[in-house]
């Protein structure tokens, strides 16, 4: 599996990261690999695609909003 990650890494455009992580399938749905796992991806996200303001909250609804929603 290894050899078919740095495969498609070698050929997907830019920006890209590649991390291998010292973790088997199944270190990395659980515990240290999972959270190390998931901080690298949330730190590539953040750097790479969160380039525009994120939108404003959308409130949440009062029980005469849904009521008028459900009529």
């Amino acid at each position: 599996m290894l050899e078919e990650a740095q495969s498609a890494f070698a050929r997907a455009g830019e920006p890209k990261r590649l991390e291998v992580l010292p973790y088997d399938v199944l270190g990395l749905y659980t515990g240290p690999g999972l959270d190390e796992a998931m901080a690298l991806a949330v730190d590539w996200f953040d750097r790479y695609l969160r380039r525009t303001r994120l939108a404003t909250v959308t409130p949440t609804p009062t029980r005469d909003s849904v009521a008028a929603m459900t009529q």
